[in-house]
């Protein structure tokens, strides 16, 4: 942190800065174990069936609901492949979160950003290949990386990073 420059800042501000600060210092360190760099970041799409647990949930419920969705995104995958529907295509029609109605584009995002299964698969994958079904608590997902980080501009990388940047620095606050 820059001393003179934080001098210069209202009372309100300077302690968001310095937490900035400390949140990349350790998010380098601690999440990532270097200085952070192209390689940590992705762009990517998504389709997400997701879990319908019924209520109470009995292990046997569960079992059945988490067949049933994999089945699904089993059958959305094959229709990719098969070329019967492009990703963008069948992530408007099944895909059942945010991303829907943009084709299932999560953008550029940053390690850390996602839940740990998704985020592992997603950094594995080379640009255009569909992933195979990836269990989260959300449900089965099944994905494809348009662009590696080397890939993208700096401004892209700079902004996935700083929507991670602040849902950390709110812990050091």
């Amino acid at each position: 942190v820059r001393v003179w420059s934080a001098r210069n800042l209202s009372p309100r501000v300077r302690p968001r800065v310095f937490a900035g600060a400390l949140w990349e210092k350790d998010f380098e360190q601690t999440t990532l174990g270097h200085p952070i760099s192209p390689s940590d970041f992705v762009q990517a799409r998504h389709i997400l069936v997701m879990f319908k647990r019924p209520a109470p949930t009995k292990p046997e419920d569960v079992k059945k609901d988490e067949q049933a969705v994999l089945e699904k995104i089993k059958k959305i995958a094959e229709e990719i492949k098969s070329g019967k529907k492009t990703f963008e295509a069948a992530a408007k029609e099944y895909g059942e979160d945010g991303t829907k109605e943009k084709g299932g584009d999560l953008g550029a995002f940053a390690r850390s950003a996602m839940v740990k299964e998704f985020e592992t698969v997603a950094f594995s994958l080379k640009p255009g290949v569909l992933s195979d079904p990836v269990k989260t608590q959300f449900g089965y997902h099944i994905m494809r990386v348009d662009k590696l980080g080397k890939d993208l501009t700096a401004a892209e990388r700079d902004e996935a990073l700083e929507q991670v940047k602040n849902r950390g620095v709110q812990t050091y606050i």
